[in-house]
């Protein structure tokens, strides 16, 4: 009665398998398809990342599909979804900085109102002489005397000769109203402290 049974089950299981075996395989290549298209889409389509979320899904559904299928393809589809992802992202993430979403949205983005309409190289000539002459001017600031707008904690607003201008606090909080002295200028920004004279 005992192997009756048991050669009922392992018929059954071999009936269920043999039948399920095509469409597991499908669901799981149709996932990972699924998978390499949101990918693509999230590079393209601004989502805040629901279609990020729905990719690894699909992954996870992929792979999960190809372990019912066989646990060898579910393997191998581990490893190589293992291998490709972190590739896929670094390339993804290049390509989509170079695109014009990406290019508008990351900080210090070749396209700005003095570079509208130029190539990427000129735009890049244009915003690196753009930088120059900024710290040019940042630099003549040094040593000149001027007066907090908005509190130093430690950056804030200063006002020198009628011109505003990002500044940091040297040393610890410097309050509204305050007379300051440039004592240094870099990134984009003046570095000052309480002027005491």
């Amino acid at each position: 009665m005992i192997i009756f049974l048991a050669q009922a089950g392992q018929q059954a299981a071999q009936q269920a398998t043999e039948t399920a075996d095509g469409s597991w395989l499908a669901i799981g290549l149709g996932l990972a398809a699924l998978a390499m298209v949101m990918f693509i889409l999230e590079l393209v389509i601004p989502s805040g990342g629901v279609l990020a979320i729905l990719c690894g899904a699909s992954v996870f559904g992929s792979i999960a599909s190809l372990f019912a299928y066989d646990t060898s393809a579910g393997g191998f589809a581990l490893v190589a979804y293992l291998v490709a992802a972190p590739f896929a992202v670094v390339y993804g993430f290049k390509l989509w900085a170079r695109s014009p979403i990406g290019r508008n949205l990351i900080l210090g983005a070749s396209e700005s109102v003095h570079t509208q309409g130029m190539d990427e190289q000129e735009a890049d000539l244009e915003n690196a002489r753009l930088r120059r002459e900024r710290a040019q001017e940042l630099q003549s600031m040094v040593g000149k005397h001027g007066v907090v707008l908005t509190q130093l904690r430690p950056v804030g607003v200063i006002e020198i000769d009628g011109d505003r201008a990002d500044a940091l606090a040297e040393t610890g909080l410097i309050e509204e109203g305050e007379r300051v002295i440039v004592v240094e200028a870099y990134d984009n920004q003046l570095k000052v402290r309480p002027d005491r004279n």
